[in-house]
């Protein structure tokens, strides 16, 4: 810019030189008749005195006027700014009143449709702010304003709710629990059950100013879950009271059962008997001892449900158990030609337990291994591992029976179940035999389980 400035005095200097020569020529002729006067130095003194002033002049003028420009130009550069920056500040503050807008039109929507009633108390206990979701119990927000909140406390709780907010007025967290449940009253006077949130509020020092509680009616939640505890209660009672039942009853049985069972044997023992009469007698002896068995599981599972049945600690050798075990099924065994074996592994030795539950569920392990066993063998293994303390003891029984498939075999531990239907019918029983064995083994801290292939055992 200044050179072009420069270039426009560059310019003007041949005029002004030519205007000193042509004042110099004229004065001369004018004032003095004869241009004798106008040589090249009278030229150059008078141009020097008439240009120079003007030259100086006229270039001061135009830097003068460059340098205003150039002011004039930044200012105008920085008031574009300042109006851009006003701009893009405008339209910020817009975005964020529109964003204030809408979240003061949710917070006024939450608050006048909300089901969740918000209380707010200062240090006195008095409440100062109440949403509209009042009017589901019946209040509207003034009614409520600058009554205390003792007014809607149930009697009963008074005193603990009181305590409650004295603590939460103090910054403390109750019991560390964050959630609260109360009764409040309704205009109506009913009393209906409330679960808040409540917050404490601070003042700009940090001291505790009143707190903050969203609330919800959780009357139905609560009247539900007590009729779920009285239904509970009453399911239980009726579970006893049938488990006493089937014990006693079975108790009775056994009574009747037993006398049976006693008067046939000594029947038996008299050689005066016909044939026939010797065999209908066998099938009593047997129908006896069939049906005394099934009692007896009856009763054990009725123990166990009830929770009745105890368990001795005595000292027992194991091997014994099983020996007595294998003669009370060998009998049975022997009349289908099924070998018995008996393995031992370990030494088990002398342990201490309940002898009678062991020998219970290893004798129902055995007849049902010779229950199902056509022909071939039965294998009872013993096992017994010394650890820290305590011993280990393993009780199999293995036969080459008719097995049980795969997607069955989860069946045989459950009550009143058997593997297949058609097992029931051809073999008979009640299927509590080794449900009542797993309760037993369970509750002396041990495991049960089977493995089994159809037709191999």
């Amino acid at each position: 810019m200044l050179r072009k400035k420069l270039l426009s005095v560059a310019y003007l200097l041949p005029l002004l030189v030519l205007a000193a020569v042509s004042f110099d020529y004229l004065s001369n002729y004018y004032l003095f008749h004869s241009p004798a006067n106008f040589t090249p130095l009278n030229t150059a003194l008078v141009t020097l005195l008439v240009g120079a002033p003007a030259t100086f002049y006229l270039v001061s003028q135009l830097l003068d006027a460059a340098a205003v420009r150039a002011r004039l130009a930044s200012a105008l550069a920085a008031q574009e700014e300042a109006v851009h920056l006003a701009e893009h500040a405008r339209i910020r503050t817009e975005e964020v009143l529109a964003k204030l807008r809408t979240s003061e039109s949710t917070h006024h929507f939450l608050t006048e449709h909300g089901r969740d009633l918000i209380i707010q108390y200062d240090v006195d206990q008095i409440i100062r702010y109440a949403s509209p979701s009042v009017s589901l119990f019946g209040y509207r927000p003034e009614d409520l304003i600058g009554r205390p909140m003792a007014d809607f406390s149930h009697p009963d709780e008074a005193e603990v709710a009181q305590a409650h907010r004295r603590r939460m007025l103090r910054g403390e967290q109750p019991d560390g629990k964050p959630v609260e449940t109360f009764r409040a009253r309704a205009r109506s006077g009913e009393w209906f059950w409330m679960q808040g949130v409540p917050s404490t509020l601070y003042d700009e020092t940090g001291k505790p100013c009143g707190v903050l509680s969203v609330m919800r009616d959780v009357t139905d939640a609560i009247r539900m879950t007590e009729e779920l505890e009285r239904r509970r209660n009453e399911a239980e009672a009726a579970a006893r009271s049938k488990s006493d039942f089937m014990a006693n009853m079975t108790h009775e049985l056994r009574t009747p059962l037993n006398a049976i069972i006693g008067f046939s044997t000594l029947l038996g023992d008299d050689q005066g008997l016909a044939g026939e009469t010797r065999r209908r007698l066998g099938i009593i002896q047997e129908s006896s001892r069939t049906l005394l068995a099934i009692i007896d599981d009856v009763l054990d599972f009725s123990r166990l449900d009830a929770g009745a049945m105890t368990f001795e600690n005595m000292a027992f050798d194991p091997v014994e158990i099983a020996r007595v075990s294998l003669e009370m099924v060998g009998e049975q065994a022997r009349a289908k030609g099924i070998a018995l074996h008996l393995n031992l592994e370990g030494a088990p030795g002398w342990l201490n337990g309940d002898p009678d539950r062991i020998q219970q569920v290893v004798l129902n392990f055995l007849s049902n291994a010779v229950k199902f066993t056509g022909s071939g063998e039965i294998a009872l293994n013993l096992v017994c591992t010394a650890q820290a303390e305590t011993a280990l003891l393993r009780v199999e029984v293995r036969d080459t029976g008719v097995g049980v498939p795969d997607d069955q075999i989860g069946q045989i531990f459950s009550r009143f179940s058997q593997a297949d239907a058609s097992v029931s019918r051809r073999f008979g029983g009640s299927g509590l035999g080794l449900a009542i064995c797993k309760a037993i083994v369970e509750a002396m801290g041990g495991r049960i389980g089977a493995h089994s292939r159809v037709a191999e055992g």
